[in-house]
């Protein structure tokens, strides 16, 4: 209980202070990674020693999206060069008995944990962060709304093979019940800065439940396959940081998109 009050409490320190938000940012990609790592030893032979490499691109991604529009080209192009170097080499040069496969899960990383959290704490959170804390309050609500309603009402198995718990009758009550905390959203004044309107912010709550799910599901498919429960133990109780993580990875891209579209 503890630790997922601290977790939670971070997030939204983020959302209101920069240092915070550069700190997590750095905290989260790191362990995400490692815990990512750990997993595809398991599904991968010869994917182990990557992690210094998967590190050395994670660091590259802020630096071009940061400065595509307005820095030095010559820092862009360093930084592109050794994000592709950093990728493609341990394929290449590793002994892996599945080199393509290898590559496949390196290109993923940054795809699936780098990218959403490079936009997250570094675009998203400087330039709307009334926007930013409704996601995290509609992301952690559906998870809590979706969970209560399978557990309640639950008959239909939604992906049966890859998370049995989830059920379609949880689904349509989370997604119903987090369209309704966003229009309750609307009319809280602080939350009004985040520029939406009424039916903006219905779906903007469809987009963080049905992305969220993915991302839950996502998250399940590589545990299944890896033959684990949790990603880590890095948060007593409430597993790794992948675990915790899972749903926001694949929701921030489509729901900054919008939130900026508004």
């Amino acid at each position: 209980m503890l630790s997922g009050a601290v977790y939670v409490a971070l997030m939204v320190l983020s959302v209101f202070y920069e240092w915070v938000a550069y700190a997590l940012f750095t905290f989260l990609t790191i362990t995400a990674l490692f815990e990512y790592k750990n997993i595809g030893e398991k599904i991968i032979p010869g994917f182990k020693g990557s992690l210094s490499f998967l590190l050395s691109a994670a660091l590259c991604v802020p630096v071009i999206m940061r400065f595509a529009a307005f820095g030095n080209p010559y820092s862009i192009f360093a930084a592109a060069c050794l994000f592709t170097l950093s990728l493609f080499l341990p394929s290449l040069l590793m002994k892996s008995e599945r080199p393509l496969e290898s590559l496949g899960l390196s290109l993923f990383s940054q795809a699936w944990i780098v990218l959403p959290l490079t936009v997250l704490f570094t675009l998203w959170i400087p330039q709307a962060p009334e926007a930013v804390l409704a996601f995290f309050i509609l992301i952690w609500a559906s998870d809590t709304f979706a969970y209560l309603g399978g557990s309640l009402f639950g008959k239909h198995k939604l992906a049966e093979r890859i998370s049995p718990g989830k059920t379609w009758e949880g689904f349509a009550i989370g997604t119903a019940m987090t369209a309704g905390l966003a229009v309750a959203l609307n009319y809280v004044p602080f939350f009004r800065y985040a520029g939406m309107e009424l039916w903006q912010w219905i779906v903007f709550a469809i987009i963080v439940e049905v992305f969220g799910l993915i991302g839950d599901l996502t998250e399940s498919l590589f545990k299944r396959q890896a033959g684990i429960k949790d990603s880590g133990k890095i948060i007593p109780g409430h597993g790794g940081v992948l675990d915790r993580l899972d749903s926001i990875f694949l929701a921030t891209i489509p729901a900054a998109i919008f939130s900026f579209c508004c």
